[in-house]
């Protein structure tokens, strides 16, 4: 016989009106962290009239990031996008997910990608040249200039100092836009003239003709070179035929987006806890000189950059690029010992349960170490899950790790990062987790 489902547990009773909603505003990780620690791993929350809950034990957490997309479907949050990125695979559901899926899937297969890393590693040696001993310097800035540099050329094989400039003020565009949305009780729609409409609009339109002109020239001359547009251009749908030029330009720019802001901000937190882990910083160099013994690193170093790996896996345990994820129930299901019903929303967080000492000894602490192969195959499955999971994970995660790799690797070898006296740095959760005042750290060459 099946169990009766569990009752759902007690939550934090929030404003009369509004819920939670104003704390979710003020302060999403606080609210989150306040949550589990007094009310358990099966939250429920009130957003205004809408219910939620807070998912925050790895089983069950599998089963929403497994769920049937028949009862559970990517939230509504995630239609703040479609005005700028379409119909692109972050957004698709069911069968269009299913669709697009296959053909994006194969740009980023391993024997693919690695032919990616060299580029990642020039690019950060140009970037590194303009370095000065004894600088301070904005680290968060320089690692968003790096990615969106590899993500130009490795999607369209295009140069950031040209053409590609428009990239980079789309890029910006979409972020102030999602975050405004966010903050807005009563958002406006893009076509509403205000100074920050007017403004996505004009960069996203540049960023848009652009893309159609490479995508019209590629077309036009038969032209391939090995980047993931060219892939784009390739695919084949099963029974025949090829994407749409508009589906084309929304896979780029949603792979574009994503992509690099989450390598940008997995990379500054790198450096940030570097430069505060000076034993850390003297075992990474240890196997740098070991593995390179001096030359630029190489896609076919990766198996032995072990503590390298171990470092990059480690930030993105306590600052996971995306935070939460969530999921609205469209038909009643169990999730665990819980039914939920149809009209609710799904929270969860890695943020949460990276941080959580049940999984993690020392769950604060800086630690790469906690990452040799028998370690983490104690942990439960999704007790740890920086890319998302389930069949909608990330389709770029072993591309953005390759990238942290070799950029890492690359700027250790010849600058140690130091803490700057007095400049503090706080997470700011918007679309990713930023460093809220940025992150300033002296250059020091080796």
């Amino acid at each position: 016989m099946q169990s009766q489902p569990a009752a759902i547990p007690p939550g934090p009773k929030g404003h009369l009106l509004t819920g939670q909603l104003g704390e979710l505003r003020r302060d999403i990780l606080g609210l989150f962290e306040r949550c589990a620690r007094d009310y358990g791993d099966f939250v429920p929350l009130r957003f205004g009239p809408k219910k939620a809950f807070l998912v925050n034990r790895p089983d069950l957490i599998e089963a929403v990031m497994t769920a049937d997309s028949g009862s559970i479907r990517k939230p509504f949050v995630q239609e703040v996008l479609r005005p700028l990125i379409g119909d692109a695979l972050v957004i698709a559901e069911g069968e269009a997910w299913r669709r697009q899926r296959r053909m994006v899937q194969p740009a980023f297969h391993r024997e693919r990608i690695a032919g990616y890393g060299a580029i990642m590693v020039d690019l950060a040696r140009r970037a590194a040249a303009s370095f000065q001993d004894g600088e301070v310097r904005t680290i968060s800035d320089d690692m968003q200039r790096i990615t969106l540099a590899i993500a130009s050329k490795c999607l369209f094989d295009m140069d950031i100092d040209g053409e590609g400039r428009a990239f980079g003020d789309a890029s910006d565009a979409i972020m102030e836009f999602f975050e405004a949305r966010m903050a807005s009780l009563l958002p406006l729609p893009l076509w509403v003239p205000t100074p920050l409409n007017r403004k996505i609009r004009r960069a996203m339109q540049a960023a848009d003709r652009l893309v159609h002109e490479l995508i019209s020239r590629r077309r036009r001359g038969g032209e391939v070179r090995s980047d993931v547009l060219s892939t784009l251009l390739a695919a084949e749908y099963e029974g025949g035929g090829h994407m749409a030029d508009q589906q084309i330009r929304d896979e780029v720019f949603s792979l574009l987006i994503a992509g690099q802001e989450a390598s940008a901000v997995s990379l500054s937190w790198t450096f940030h806890l570097l430069a505060q882990h000076p034993d850390v910083d003297a075992r990474l160099q240890e196997e740098l000189r070991t593995v390179l013994g001096g030359r630029s690193p190489e896609p076919g170093d990766l198996p032995r950059l072990r503590y390298t790996e171990q470092i990059i896996k480690e930030v993105m345990r306590l600052y996971p690029p995306f935070y939460f994820y969530g999921r609205d129930v469209i038909a009643s299901c169990d999730i665990g010992e819980y039914r939920v019903h149809a009209g609710a929303t799904l929270f969860v967080s890695p943020w949460l349960i990276q941080r959580d000492k049940r999984y993690f000894e020392q769950p604060l602490a800086f630690d790469p170490g906690r990452w040799t192969d028998d370690a983490a195959k104690e942990l439960p499955k999704y007790a740890y899950f920086p890319f998302g999971g389930g069949s909608r994970a990330c389709v770029a995660s072993a591309f953005a790790m390759m990238e942290s790799v070799l950029v890492l690797a690359t700027l250790a070898q010849s600058f140690r990062f130091e803490p700057v006296p007095g400049h503090t740095v706080t997470p700011w959760p918007v679309v990713t987790i930023r460093p809220k005042q940025g992150i300033k750290l002296k250059i020091a060459r080796r």
